[in-house]
């Protein structure tokens, strides 16, 4: 996976998941981790923006990092109702 290697570099323990239906059950099973970094569109029948959502029911205080190699204005139809900077 590109990228785990560099987190690695770095002394980051680095966590995959499949898709946000896993990420979602890696955490109810206790993962905890320090940012969720993820991408926007992704597979598993929910976008970046839900699992986010979801996630923060789990941890409310998590950092979050979304990431998408799709034009801005393109992503702004997907939610435009959440700001894609902070």
């Amino acid at each position: 996976m590109p990228g785990r290697t560099d987190m690695a570099r770095l002394h980051a323990v680095v966590n995959t998941a499949a898709d946000g239906p896993d990420a979602l059950a890696k955490l109810q099973q206790g993962a905890a981790p320090d940012i969720l970094f993820g991408d926007i569109v992704m597979p598993g029948g929910i976008t970046g923006f839900d699992l986010v959502d979801r996630v923060r029911e789990l941890r409310p205080h998590i950092k979050v990092l979304l990431t998408s190699g799709y034009a801005l204005g393109t992503l702004a139809f997907s939610r435009p109702s959440t700001p894609l900077a902070t």
